[in-house]
């Protein structure tokens, strides 16, 4: 009978000893995984940040680019506008000129 109830508590203390271990482990187990979560979410936030700082950077390159195409815009009418003031200057000339011719004669 102490043979019986001697193996019977070492089943039941064997099987505690298991579930303790299996508690432990599934603890170790949470425990990991909760710093590979931890670990993921800074990566995560690491690479938010990176997107937008580079989105910021981006709209401040667009912003800067259409700035530029306005400058060479208004550029171009100035261009535009200088043209015409030679050519109705040289055209003033050319009149002085044949006026001059004119006098001569």
């Amino acid at each position: 009978m102490i043979a019986k109830w001697y193996s019977c508590s070492y089943k039941l203390y064997n099987m505690r000893f298991m579930t303790a271990k299996a508690a432990e482990a599934a603890a170790s187990s949470a425990y990991t995984m909760d710093e590979h979560q931890r670990i993921a979410c800074a990566k995560v936030e690491r690479v938010k940040k990176d997107s937008e700082t580079q989105q910021k950077v981006s709209a401040q390159a667009i912003q800067e680019a259409h700035m530029w195409r306005s400058e060479l815009a208004k550029a171009r009418e100035h261009d535009v506008i200088l043209e015409a003031v030679v050519l109705r200057a040289e055209e003033m000339v050319r009149v002085a000129e044949a006026n001059i011719e004119a006098r001569i004669r």
